[in-house]
């Protein structure tokens, strides 16, 4: 009868949890070119999310910092693009897109 009880209760706590967020499998971005200078535009190009899943983009500045670009939603394929230059009078280095 324990053992019965425990099964039961085991069950119940995996059916009543929360279930994992689902994640965006396959999806990419990609920035091109990969490097330009500043003031020149670049492309961020994103595919494998849902379809009009909401994406949020995020810059990393050079001293690591991070500031939010905005948001898209993918069309219905899955993808979505954005046209981003960085300022002359930002720092001057390396950034990311993620």
């Amino acid at each position: 009868m324990r053992r019965l009880l425990a099964l039961a209760a085991l069950l119940l706590v995996f059916a009543l949890a929360p279930a994992a967020p689902a994640r965006a499998e396959g999806a990419a971005l990609e920035v091109s070119p990969a490097s330009a200078p500043q003031g020149a535009p670049v492309t961020v190009s994103l595919s494998g999310f849902a379809p009009r899943e909401v994406v949020s983009l995020w810059l990393t500045l050079p001293d690591y910092r991070v500031e939010a670009i905005g948001d898209l939603a993918a069309d219905v394929g899955g993808a979505a693009s954005y046209d981003l230059a960085i300022s002359v009078g930002m720092p001057v280095g390396a950034y990311g897109v993620s």
